[in-house]
C-alpha cells in the first residue's frame, strides 16, 4: 500500500471535513509565516518600508514611507517591511522589482527568504551581465546540444517541474520579451510553450480522496532587483530604466538603506548554515501545536514540501471577498485618477442626461465644475504619473489591497494568545482601508520620481464618500447606524438599490414601481450637490449616472425581469433579489454578447456589486 502524503495524513487525523480542512490550512500558513521570519531573523535585520494607518473617526489614511528607518509601535498601523513584501508576493503571486542603492540588502534578503522555504535545488539567483549577448533569462531551463550537426536549444524538463522560485538581479538588462514570459510564468521555445509552477494539490469526493495534481500551479515565486535608474548618480548611470510594458506588471519597491537604523546588531546575528532544515523544524513544531496532532503525522514532510507548499501559498486560499463600500470607493479612484476630473464630470452629467430623454424622470445636473485649487492638486497627481490609469492598474489596485488584508490578517493573528482561532474568527475582507492604502501605494509606484505624495487626494475623495454614505444612508432610513467599514451592505448604490427593492416588493409592484423607486433615490443623491465640494459633485454624478444605468437596463428587460419581481414576497432576503438581478444581467451577457450595449456591461456588475459565475 502506497505511504500517505503528509497533507492527506493531517486531514486523516483531524477528520475529512471541509472545516477540517480550512482549520488545516489556517494553521499551516500561519506555522509557515512564523517559520520564515523565525529563521530570517537570525541573520538579517528588517528593512522598514512603509507604515500605513487608517483614520476610522476622520476616515482618513496615512502612508509613510520609511526609507529603513524603524518607527515606535502605533496602534492600528499596518507597518510593512522588505521581508512582508516578499512574503505577500510569495502568497499572493506578485512579481516584486526591489530597487535601491547596491548593498542594502535587496538580493541579500531575497536569497534569505528563499533559502529558507526551499532547498536550493527548487530555486535559482542570478545576476544578468551588461552584455546583451550574453543574457538569457531562462538559461538555468534550458540546455544546448549539437543535433545533425547543427546547435539546438531544447527545454530541461526536469528542472521546470522542480523550480519554485527565481531571484535575478540587475533585470533591467534582461530582454523585454523574454521578462514578459517569464511574468506570465511561461517560457517560448521552439514554437512551444512551457509553463513553470509547482502542481497543486487537492482533496476531491467529499474530501475522502487525495489527488497530487489538480490541474493548477502555484506560480514562481519571482524576485527581481535593480540599482536605481534614470538618476545623475555616476555610480548607476548606466543602469536602464524597464521597459514600460515590464514596469507596470510589477509590484515595485524602493528599498532605503536601513543601515543608520540598524546599526551594529548586524554584528550580533546568529549565522544559521542550514536555513531550509530549520525552517522544517520550525514549521512541524508549530503545525503540530496548532492543530493538536501527533509529530510523527508529519515525518515525511520533507519528502512532500513541494507539494505541500504549492497547497499553502496558493493565492486563491487567500482571497478575500471585496466589499462593496470598497468596490465603490475603488471605483471612484480609478474615475478621479484617470485624467481631467473637470471633463470627467462632464461626461457623467451627459449620461444622466441622456437617460433623462429616453426614460422622462425629472433629473438632470446643471451645475459645473470648476478648476478650484483641490481639483489642480488632484489633476498635479494624475499628471505626475509616468503612465495613466489603465485597466491592468484597475486589476493592481485589487491585488494590492488583498495583500495588505492578508498581511494585516497574519500579523494580528500571530499577536494573539491562540494565532489558530484568531484567524479563523476576524473577518477576513477587502475594505476601504484596504483600497484606499492599496490605491495610495500604486499612485506612488506609478509616479515620477521627485512627485507629490497622493496621499491628501486620495483623503479627499475617501473622506468625501464616507461623508456623503453617511448623509444618504441616515436618510434613506434604511441604515440608522453610521457607516460600517466591514459590513458587506453598505455603500451609496447599495443603499439605493436595497431601499428601492424593499419599497418595490412591499408594494407588490414590478419594473416600473421600482424604476420610480430608484429615481427617487437618486433624486435624493443629486439633492445634495454642493457649491463648495467638489469632489462629492464628482461622486454623486458618478452615482446617479450608474443608477440610472440600471433604471435603463431594468427597463430595457422589463417583460423578462416583471415575472421574477412578482415571484417574491416580504419574506425574501434583499440580497437574494441582488443576486437573481445579477444572474438575469450574466444570463444577458452570455446571450447578447456581441449587441448588450457595452454602458450596461461597464456600470451594471458593479452597480449591483455583484461576481460572474
Amino acid at each position: 500500500m502506497n505511504e500517505k502524503y503528509t497533507l492527506e495524513k493531517i486531514l486523516s487525523e483531524l477528520g475529512k471535513t471541509e472545516q477540517n480542512e480550512e482549520r488545516m490550512h489556517a494553521a499551516m500558513l500561519l506555522s509557515y509565516a512564523g517559520s520564515v521570519y523565525d529563521v530570517m531573523r537570525k541573520n538579517t535585520v528588517p528593512s522598514p518600508l512603509y507604515r500605513v494607518s487608517y483614520d476610522k473617526t476622520n476616515h482618513v489614511i496615512s502612508l509613510d514611507e520609511t526609507y529603513g528607518k524603524s518607527l515606535v509601535p502605533k496602534k492600528e498601523a499596518l507597518d510593512i517591511s522588505l521581508e512582508d513584501e516578499i512574503f505577500c508576493s510569495n502568497i499572493r503571486d506578485m512579481p516584486i522589482l526591489l530597487e535601491g542603492e547596491t548593498g542594502v540588502g535587496k538580493t541579500f534578503t531575497a536569497m534569505k527568504y528563499v533559502s529558507a522555504i526551499l532547498n536550493k535545488e527548487n530555486f535559482f539567483a542570478y545576476r544578468l551581465s551588461a552584455n546583451a549577448f550574453m543574457n538569457n533569462l531562462f538559461s538555468p531551463f534550458q540546455e544546448g546540444k549539437m543535433e545533425n550537426g547543427m546547435p539546438v536549444i531544447n527545454p530541461r524538463i526536469d528542472i521546470i517541474e522542480k523550480t519554485a522560485a527565481v531571484i535575478v538581479d540587475e533585470i533591467n538588462r534582461g530582454d523585454s520579451n523574454e521578462t514578459l514570459q517569464l511574468f506570465d510564468n511561461e517560457m517560448h521555445l521552439g514554437g512551444k510553450i512551457y509553463k513553470f509552477g509547482i502542481p497543486i494539490p487537492e482533496f476531491t469526493g467529499n474530501y475522502g480522496k487525495y489527488n497530487e495534481k489538480s490541474g493548477r500551479l502555484k506560480k514562481l515565486l519571482i524576485i527581481t532587483a535593480q540599482n536605481p535608474a534614470n538618476t545623475d548618480d555616476s555610480k548607476f548611470t548606466q543602469t536602464l530604466q524597464l521597459d514600460a510594458a515590464v514596469d507596470n506588471r510589477l509590484l515595485k519597491t524602493y528599498v532605503g538603506n536601513a543601515a543608520p537604523s540598524a546599526g551594529s546588531v548586524l554584528w550580533l546575528g546568529e549565522d544559521g548554515k542550514k536555513p531550509h532544515e530549520e525552517f522544517m523544524k520550525k514549521f512541524t513544531e508549530r503545525t503540530v501545536k496548532y492543530l493538536g496532532i501527533p509529530e510523527k503525522t508529519l515525518e515525511n514532510l520533507e519528502r512532500d514540501w513541494l507539494s505541500t507548499y504549492s497547497w499553502i501559498t496558493e493565492s486563491k486560499r487567500t482571497d478575500k471577498p471585496i466589499l462593496y463600500s470598497a468596490l465603490e470607493l475603488s471605483d471612484l479612484l480609478i474615475a478621479t485618477f484617470s485624467g481631467n476630473l473637470i471633463e470627467y464630470f462632464n461626461y457623467e452629467k451627459n449620461v444622466i442626461s441622456d437617460w433623462e430623454s429616453k426614460l422622462k424622470k425629472g433629473i438632470t445636473i446643471t451645475e459645473s465644475l470648476h478648476e478650484t485649487d483641490n481639483i489642480k492638486k488632484i489633476h498635479e497627481i494624475t499628471y505626475s504619473f509616468k503612465v495613466p490609469m489603465i485597466f491592468r492598474d484597475i486589476v493592481q489596485i485589487k491585488r494590492l489591497a488583498d495583500v495588505l488584508a492578508t498581511l494585516r490578517n497574519v500579523k494580528d493573528s500571530l499577536k494573539a494568545k491562540n494565532p489558530l482561532e484568531e484567524y479563523l474568527d476576524m473577518k477576513k475582507y477587502v475594505s476601504i482601508r484596504e483600497v484606499a492604502g492599496a490605491t495610495a501605494l500604486l499612485a506612488r509606484n506609478k509616479q515620477k520620481s521627485e512627485s507629490q505624495s497622493p496621499v491628501n487626494a486620495i483623503n479627499q475623495i475617501l473622506n468625501q464618500y464616507v461623508s456623503l454614505l453617511q448623509d444618504y444612508m441616515q436618510e434613506s432610513k434604511l441604515f440608522t447606524t453610521n457607516f460600517d467599514m466591514m459590513d458587506p451592505n453598505q455603500g451609496i448604490k447599495r443603499t439605493a438599490i436595497q431601499k428601492s427593492l424593499r419599497d418595490t416588493i412591499h408594494e407588490s409592484g414590478g419594473v416600473e414601481t421600482l424604476v420610480d423607486n430608484l429615481t427617487e433615490q437618486a433624486k435624493l443623491l443629486r439633492a445634495k450637490i454642493s457649491n463648495s465640494e467638489e469632489i462629492r459633485n464628482v461622486l454623486i454624478a458618478r452615482n446617479v449616472a450608474d443608477l440610472m444605468t440600471l433604471c435603463g437596463f431594468l427597463t430595457d428587460y422589463k417583460e423578462e425581469i416583471n415575472p421574477m419581481l412578482k415571484g417574491y414576497n416580504k419574506k425574501t432576503k434583499i440580497t437574494d433579489v441582488i443576486d437573481d438581478l445579477g444572474k438575469f444581467y450574466y444570463k444577458k451577457q452570455r446571450e447578447q454578447g456581441m449587441i448588450l450595449p457595452e454602458i450596461y456591461q461597464h456600470r451594471i456588475q458593479r452597480t449591483l456589486g455583484v461576481s460572474g459565475s
